[in-house]
């Protein structure tokens, strides 16, 4: 990746994104994309709740690995 060094006042203008934003020239033109280094990434989002991670934290049960290797063996 390359990397360019980004001087006032566009640095504040950057600074101040919370989301994606497209980068285009004077006449609309557009340049590329900017990901602001701290807008978390979907991914890095947790679709379970704390709670639901508590239980799932609880739970007992499965089958051992061994049964795994096996059945998917089988196939």
């Amino acid at each position: 990746m390359e990397r360019i060094t980004v001087h006032e006042p566009m640095k504040g203008q950057l600074d101040a994104l919370a989301q994606l934003a497209e980068l285009v020239d004077d006449s609309g033109t557009p340049l590329g994309h900017f990901v602001p280094a701290t807008v978390p990434s979907a991914s890095d989002q947790c679709p379970y709740s704390p709670a639901e991670l508590a239980q799932m934290h609880e739970e007992q049960g499965g089958r051992p690995l061994r049964d795994i290797w096996e059945s998917l063996r089988a196939k």
